[in-house]
């Protein structure tokens, strides 16, 4: 598809998203547009911030969003995809359930944030994590083997 496709796709879904958040006839509140495109933000904010803390470009092109991590961890590109729609799914269920229970926006808001903030450590100490991921599975399956 190449960039300018996916920064079309990228700017016909934000400009859906904030025609149906705003007026009178608002389909929905902000915090959850916010929600169902949560991950592709988090995404983004955890590699600008990323790039800025290294006193990089935070718009210079690199290979550590979240799809080249799965790969360079050895995750085929389908256990990848299914990954990232499992994990962007369960951001929009939260962003729609918040808005069917009415849950308060400032709720919704920092529990964004909260997440934000987990997320970017995570991908920060991305290597880390799966060594640890990796040492509690190979325990696990040692103790169920046993």
């Amino acid at each position: 598809m190449g960039d300018a496709g996916s920064m079309f796709i990228g700017l016909t879904i934000v400009w859906l998203l904030v025609d149906h958040t705003q007026g009178a006839e608002a389909a929905f509140r902000p915090i959850t547009a916010v929600w169902l495109i949560g991950l592709p933000l988090m995404d983004m904010a955890a590699i600008m911030y990323r790039r800025a803390k290294k006193g990089q470009s935070v718009l210079r092109p690199d290979r550590q969003h979240l799809h080249n991590i799965f790969m360079r961890a050895g995750v085929s590109s389908r256990k990848a995809l299914i990954a990232i729609l499992c994990l962007g799914a369960c951001y929009c269920a939260v962003g729609i359930l918040g808005e069917i229970y009415q849950i308060p926006e400032y709720v919704m808001f920092w529990g964004f944030i909260a997440i934000l903030v987990l997320y970017s450590y995570v991908i920060q100490n991305i290597w880390s994590v799966l060594r640890l991921f990796k040492r509690i599975t190979k325990k696990n399956t040692v103790q169920t083997k046993a």
